[in-house]
């Protein structure tokens, strides 16, 4: 097994800005509509649910990462990967405002890659020059 040259990961500050962001104001809306109320059990209910599915969001987005070495590049989260030698064309493409790069397949096939990572500038830029792409 070959070791990675290269791993991306989402950085932690993307990853707190998603927790605080998206479960911040159910958290917060559970504690007002308990003080409203006067109910601990939808206070302490409500809390407690949206703190666990932030704790398993931000398990799973840890978790996301993008692994590029000499022979692929490899997704495993999704278990999905693409071999450099089955690689038949590729481009660099913007659609409204974001930039992904179209690859071509020998069996016809496309796949997409977003290069508007957020802290992905160095992977940006190995996965530009491993396909040619400067």
């Amino acid at each position: 097994m070959d070791e990675s040259e290269y791993t991306y990961r989402l950085p932690r500050w993307f990853i707190a800005a998603f927790a605080v962001l998206g479960f911040g104001t159910p958290f917060f809306s559970f504690v007002a509509i308990a003080v409203v109320e006067r109910s601990w059990l939808i206070g302490v209910g409500g809390c407690m649910s949206t703190l666990f599915a932030a704790c398993l969001a931000v398990f799973f987005w840890s978790r996301i990462r993008i692994v590029m070495d000499s022979e692929h590049i490899r997704w495993p989260l999704k278990r999905k990967e693409l071999r450099w030698e089955d690689i038949q064309s590729s481009a660099v493409v913007r659609i409204l405002g974001l930039r992904y790069v179209r690859i071509v397949m020998k069996n016809n096939s496309v796949t997409w890659i977003a290069l508007n990572e957020p802290g992905g500038a160095e992977f940006r830029r190995q996965l530009l020059e491993r396909l040619g792409l400067q």
